[in-house]
């Protein structure tokens, strides 16, 4: 799953350097007007985590700030950020918009 990690760190990566909105319920990037008011802001590589979740056939993956500890209960993950499918990344269109 290490593999899979990095993968979805260097997608994710594209969308900050190419200047792609994106946010979840824990942070945002490319928007700097909302940054640290309610949301942590993701900037870098040093900015954030990718937690991994298999579920059946498919692996859901969360993006989190790098200091956060995320919890075990699965009420967590009724929010996955994407999945991945046979090292096909897939970022969820999200709510927040």
């Amino acid at each position: 799953m290490c593999i899979i990690s990095e993968l979805i760190e260097n997608k994710f990566m594209e969308k900050i350097e190419n200047g792609e909105y994106w946010e979840n319920e824990y942070g945002i990037c490319n928007d700097k007007s909302r940054c640290f008011s309610s949301k942590y802001c993701f900037q870098s590589d040093m900015d954030f985590k990718i937690l991994l979740k298999q579920k059946k056939c498919k692996i859901l993956f969360k993006i989190v700030p790098s200091f956060f500890g995320f919890p075990s209960g699965s009420q967590y993950w009724d929010f996955a950020d994407g999945e991945v499918m046979d090292k096909d990344i897939t970022f969820y269109k999200k709510r927040y918009k």
